[in-house]
């Protein structure tokens, strides 16, 4: 899978003021940034004020970046889920190569007490691991209580903005081209936010059940 470009504040800047000047997706052809990318930005920065944008932004909506911000999130989750594991492996690892190294060195006349240390040790090293493991099982549990708390959370900042576009729709048959751009952007990156966050539980979920 392709490393996902990152761009520097100034290249976001400079998006957003030719957003500004000579539209969303001449600008995001000009710079070689993807128009989704780009319309988000306008939208945060509140620069984007044309109505030629309302087609634009409509189309935008129809662009995968829900699936991209969701891939992102959960290759980062995947990346760091890789290093605790690699971390705790190599603790493992290094209890039961001190454990090993105990038992070798009983070649001298207390080769009895040697063993008797290197069992001690051993049965330590086990109750270590175990109390690594649950603390990590504990850690999981608290990060999907907290993820799915957040997607409720979203996912209900987006019904209610789902009703609110309906109940202005019924009051004012007519909006601006700018309101009904700024409401189709907040309702698309509302939707991408509870996308992402949905997976990051599945994830969780799923890595629990492993530690189980």
């Amino acid at each position: 899978m392709a490393t996902r470009r990152q761009y520097s504040e100034d290249e976001k800047q400079k998006a957003i003021a030719r957003a500004a000047e000579i539209g969303i997706r001449k600008a995001a052809e000009e710079l070689s940034i993807p128009f989704p990318t780009v319309a988000l930005w306008s939208k945060k920065a509140n620069k984007d004020d044309s109505t030629e944008n309302k087609a634009e932004v409509k189309a935008a909506e129809k662009k995968p970046a829900a699936k991209k911000t969701a891939a992102k999130k959960t290759a980062e989750k995947k990346a760091t889920e890789k290093k605790v594991t690699k971390k705790k492996t190599a603790e493992i690892s290094a209890v039961d190569t001190n454990a090993a190294e105990a038992a070798a060195a009983e070649n001298t006349t207390e080769a009895a007490e040697n063993k008797t240390e290197a069992a001690a040790e051993k049965k330590t090293s086990r109750k270590t691991v175990k109390d690594v493991k649950a603390a990590v099982k504990e850690k999981v549990k608290k990060a999907v209580k907290k993820a799915e708390k957040k997607a409720e959370t979203t996912e209900k900042n987006a019904a209610d903005k789902k009703a609110e576009v309906k109940a202005k729709l019924q009051e004012k048959k007519e909006l601006t081209a700018k309101e009904q751009e700024k409401l189709i952007v907040e309702n698309a990156v509302l939707r991408s936010e509870n996308t992402a966050l949905k997976a990051e539980v599945a994830k969780l979920k799923k890595a629990l059940q492993n530690l189980l």
